[in-house]
């Protein structure tokens, strides 16, 4: 340039220098304006950013290595609690930190070369001296050679979160303080282990020292569990009245929670009753009593606390219903045992009265029908005797005679068949038994019976030989009770036997075209002593015992009998017994073709 001013000026036309000179100065103007609208820009960038700083409610504040504190704005001077942004900036650092421990940790890691602060938890201290947590968060601005010039950052007041969390903290360690503890309620044997339990599971683990258990006795609410520490605040500890003004029994007869922050200015209570306690929360137990936790501070017990110790209740009164049902159900169970005991010895004695009526009855009978067969055979040798109709008479006494005594015997029999079945003094084998053989034979022993009656005795065997599973006796009764009771009511018409065989059962059926009755009285004819014919005026012989004891042997030789009954056409009984081998083993069915 220098070179440039010393070479010779030409001769320039003073319009063309005039023109040069204004670009120059237009030049000059230009750049000039340019450096005070970047200024500007700056200083509107500034003054938004105060602006913004001004209005959010984190404290922004900016620091420098030398100087400490150089901005912040009045958010971060209201979180220390001082009344201006200039009034903080005044104070040394150091004493806004309650933990300067921390303040050395914060340096540390600046020196470290850390370029940000992300939530760094740090206890501050505020103008009176209390504290408060506030969550730090920051950018180191360096130079080019990497020097801190100063430090940008926020700080959030996160004391009410922390208190929160703490609350919550504590929530969290009462609950699973109180569920492990509550199973030591829930297995509680005794009303009195209920309210021992309940009274220490506050006590240990809500903290609260004012803790009762009342018990509705005689009408009134006793103190039956109360902690130790409750005899210092209520040295009485008075029974209250279940119809009287009192908290506890008004808890108690409406079933709910009772608050009451200041037992003082309770119009419900006398609070001498209630000692040196000032606030307490009853809950009910159901009918069992009540649950009250009192402490001598008003309005101590928390809303949390007052839910937990319902819950606590809850339990309680759930362990209490079901110790009372247990005994409850204990008392039937001895009622019971003293019944079945009582049972036991009637059985007993109708065993001992069986027997003895098996031996002073059965033997006089045994020789009264002997007597009467002997009487009749005499008779029979005498009917050549000039006196006949004396004979004859005789006769017919001597018939009648045997014919009652029969009769006695075969109810005497059935009686004690069906004492023997019921009491299992009668022990029914299993063994091969034919149904056919069987059948015949008694079918023939009482066919004399149908042909006094012009009845057809009418037997049908689907082979000669259906073995069945099942003991002798027993099949013998069966058979002469159902035949015997066919012939019995029927007047018309027979009686039809058929025996045969399904893929598992050898089944007798045993059919008469007799009286019958209505389908809905048929299971009644299996109960001891009844008959298709009751009262004093009805027709037929006959203790009602026989078809009692059939269903009784049956179902002990594994079978069951059915019936199909119609009145005035006649029943139909069906007898299904196991099938079996000779050797007595139950018969196998065949699988089907093609299956194992």
């Amino acid at each position: 340039m220098g070179g440039l001013l010393a070479a010779p000026i030409p001769q320039t036309d003073p319009l063309i220098l005039i023109s040069g000179l204004s670009t120059v100065a237009f030049a000059e103007g230009f750049s000039l304006w340019g450096q005070f609208a970047a200024w500007k820009k700056v200083e509107n960038q500034e003054a938004r950013l105060r602006s913004i700083a001004e209005n959010v409610s984190d404290g922004i504040y900016r620091s420098t290595p030398d100087e400490g504190l150089v901005f912040g704005n009045q958010a971060l001077a209201d979180m220390f609690g001082y009344s201006s942004p200039q009034e903080l900036l005044q104070m040394d650092s150091e004493a806004l930190y309650a933990e300067p421990d921390k303040r050395k940790q914060l340096a540390a890691e600046l020196r470290r070369g850390t370029s940000e602060l992300d939530g760094m938890e740090i206890r501050f201290r505020r103008k009176d001296g209390t504290t408060f947590t506030g969550l730090l968060s920051g950018t180191v601005v360096r130079d080019e050679e990497g020097t801190a010039q100063y430090y940008d950052g926020a700080i959030t007041n996160i004391t009410q979160l922390k208190e929160q969390q703490h609350a919550l903290q504590k929530r969290r360690v009462k609950l699973e303080a109180l569920y492990t503890a509550t199973d030591s309620l829930l297995r509680a044997s005794s009303r009195k282990e209920v309210g021992q339990v309940l009274t220490e599971l506050v006590q240990d683990t809500l903290g609260y020292r004012g803790v009762s258990t009342r018990f509705a006795e005689g009408g009134v609410l006793k103190p039956t569990h109360v902690a130790e520490s409750v005899h210092e605040f209520m040295p009485e500890r008075p029974a209250f009245e279940i119809g009287g003004e009192s908290a506890i029994a008004e808890a108690y007869r409406t079933g709910e929670t009772l608050i009451v922050p200041d037992l003082q200015k309770a119009e419900i209570d006398d609070p001498n009753d209630y000692g040196a306690l000032r606030s307490a929360v009853v809950v009910p137990l159901g009918e069992h009593g009540v649950f009250s936790v009192g402490s001598p501070t008003p309005g101590a017990v928390g809303t949390f606390d007052t839910h937990l110790i319902e819950v606590l209740g809850t339990y309680a009164m759930v362990v209490l219903d079901r110790l009372q049902q247990e005994q409850v159900l204990r008392s039937a169970k001895e009622q019971a045992e003293r019944a079945r005991a009582r049972a036991v010895e009637a059985s007993k004695a109708k065993s001992a009265f069986l027997a003895n009526m098996s031996h002073e009855i059965r033997t006089p009978l045994t020789s009264i029908i002997g007597f009467a067969d002997a009487i009749g055979e005499e008779i029979q040798s005498l009917k050549d005797c000039p006196d006949e109709a004396n004979i004859v008479q005789l006769d017919r006494f001597s018939e009648l005679v045997g014919q009652g005594g029969k009769r006695l015997l075969d109810t005497l029999d059935a009686v004690l068949n069906l004492s023997k079945l019921e009491s299992g003094q009668i022990e029914l084998a299993e063994e091969a038994v034919d149904l056919v053989e069987k059948t015949r034979q008694v079918a023939e022993e009482l066919r004399p019976s149908a042909q006094e009656k012009d009845l057809c005795l009418d037997l049908q065997m689907d082979a000669d030989e259906i073995l069945a599973r099942a003991d002798e006796g027993g099949v013998q009764i069966v058979l002469q009770n159902l035949l015997s009771n066919g012939i019995k009511y029927t007047e018309e018409g027979g009686v039809q036997v058929r025996v045969h065989r399904t893929a598992e059962d050898a089944v007798l059926e045993v059919e008469d075209s007799g009286i019958g009755m209505e389908p809905e009285r048929a299971e009644a004819l299996f109960e001891p002593f009844r008959q298709a014919s009751e009262g004093l005026s009805r027709k037929f012989e006959g203790s009602g015992v026989g078809l009692a004891v059939t269903k009784k042997a049956v179902e002990q030789m594994d079978g069951r009998v059915d019936v199909e009954t119609e009145k005035g056409k006649g029943s139909r009984f069906v007898v299904r017994l196991p099938c079996c081998e000779k050797n007595g083993a139950r018969r196998d069915v065949a699988a089907p073709s093609g299956q194992g």
